[in-house]
């Protein structure tokens, strides 16, 4: 059955059903997605003459074996029959023989034997060496390339939580290729399952793409985050009882010295660079976080019809809010002002994830979604030193500098980044699951080298 992509909210439908199963509207069957990465469709003639000609191939392949086959069994033959007679040659002078002539004749036999055994080997070697030129070339691998990555370090701690629910996951070999890197933090909540599956399967999503094929790393990126969130909402609905698990997500996927970070949620991505121009070290962030209180993000729950408060009550009368100013107090709505800020309907102090399926598979208003940003970064490596890849339970306590301050200390006493900072985080307060990746690029002095044998490989290419 060919796939099928709802035009509103993007799901991909299966079933063959009228109505979509994630929004439930009434979606066109004739109407597919484009933009979404979909697998090509053959025509039936294409398909027969693409066969056809891999049948005919396998074809010639199988008798050219036949054939070379053959003069080995030709050659080997041959020659068992030419020692034969030679034998018996040899076995006809031996009745002739006198005892002084035995014993000339014998040694005259081993010299022969050996030359002979010699001689079989060179033929041999010539026979299957001219046979190997027959032979289709085979491809030459290239020089192994650098990676910018110089090292990495991963710290996660429960902290105060009864159940830790984050994920991460360090691959710097994606595909056996050391020039790409994959890394990516997923902070669960309500259960750990739906961080567990973005582990096992976003980069798979994400490198089976024809984006990444067609060398689009940007959009694959894309398409990987949104494939494994339409598969993990379709297997949440198909559970029984049904999965209610939801998380975050920030992936890094590194190629060459280019930086491409997708984010769901409020997990961040921070750049550290270090210039004596700028002063020292300075923090970049590489994504903005998905939550209530971000201008874009209210603005679109506000659009859809959510509400956005530290509690119901304040979220359902913010247009007297509005009104009343400060004149109405927070504990007025039964909220703290120091609680998080959710929308509703939902509750959730995010405006994005990945799962969540009760916020999304219903009638009603729909104010949290799962649609990932993408962001792309040329590394400067005289400049850019590291990448910190990070959960709330950090963000929420430490700031950007701060973090990115703490790991440069970590490194130049080289210590464990990763743990510094997830120690300076329970420190500073955090009771949430607290959840490090610290991506450190290679420094100056290696960026000449690197850039000299990249030089080099390609024009040995040319």
């Amino acid at each position: 059955m060919k796939s099928r992509f709802c035009a509103q909210c993007g799901f991909e439908n299966l079933s063959g059903s009228k109505k979509c199963e994630l929004c439930q509207c009434d979606r066109d069957e004739d109407v597919i997605d484009a933009d979404l990465d979909e697998p090509v469709l053959m025509d039936e003639a294409v398909v027969d003459e693409a066969v056809v000609e891999e049948t005919d191939e396998r074809t010639e392949e199988k008798t050219d074996e036949k054939m070379r086959e053959a003069r080995e069994e030709f050659f080997f033959e041959a020659r068992a029959e030419q020692e034969e007679e030679e034998e018996e040659t040899d076995a006809a002078k031996e009745e002739f023989r006198s005892p002084v002539e035995e014993e000339v004749t014998t040694s005259t036999k081993k010299v022969k034997k050996s030359k002979k055994v010699f001689l079989r080997e060179v033929e041999a070697n010539t026979f299957f060496a001219k046979e190997k030129r027959k032979l289709p070339p085979q491809p030459t691998t290239k020089a192994p390339q650098l990676s910018v990555v110089s090292s990495f370090s991963v710290a996660s701690e429960q902290g105060r939580r009864k159940n830790m629910e984050d994920v991460y996951i360090v691959n710097g070999s994606v595909q056996d290729d050391r020039t790409k890197s994959y890394f990516a933090v997923f902070d669960g909540h309500a259960g750990p399952r739906a961080a567990e599956y973005c582990g096992q399967r976003m980069l798979d999503n994400i490198t089976s793409t024809q984006a990444w094929r067609k060398g689009d790393i940007k959009e694959a990126t894309r398409y990987g985050i949104q494939r494994t969130e339409q598969a993990w909402l379709r297997a949440a609905l198909l559970a029984q009882p049904r999965w209610f698990d939801g998380t975050t997500a920030v992936a890094c996927v590194i190629v060459g010295a280019q930086v491409t970070v997708g984010w769901v949620g409020d997990s961040r991505a921070v750049l550290g660079r270090y210039s004596r121009e700028d002063g020292g070290w300075t923090s970049e962030s590489l994504s903005l976080d998905h939550k209530p209180t971000a201008p874009s993000e209210r603005e679109r729950i506000l659009s859809v019809g959510g509400n956005i408060g530290r509690s119901v009550k304040e979220a359902n009368a913010r247009h007297v809010r509005a009104v009343a100013g400060a004149r109405c107090p927070f504990f007025c709505f039964g909220a703290h002002p120091a609680a998080p800020v959710r929308c509703y309907p939902g509750g959730l102090s995010l405006s994005r994830s990945i799962g969540d399926v009760t916020l999304k598979y219903h009638k009603g208003v729909k104010c949290v979604v799962g649609d990932p940003d993408v962001h792309q970064y040329d590394l400067n490596l005289d400049v850019d030193r590291f990448i910190i890849l990070g959960c709330d339970g950090i963000w929420d306590v430490i700031s950007n500098d701060t973090a990115v301050a703490i790991v440069a200390n970590a490194h130049g006493k080289k210590q464990d980044a990763a743990k510094a900072l997830v120690r300076a985080a329970l420190q500073a307060g955090s009771t949430d699951n607290m959840t490090v990746v610290v991506i450190k690029f290679v420094g100056p002095q290696h960026a000449v080298v690197l850039q000299h044998k990249e030089n080099n490989n390609d024009d040995g290419d040319e």
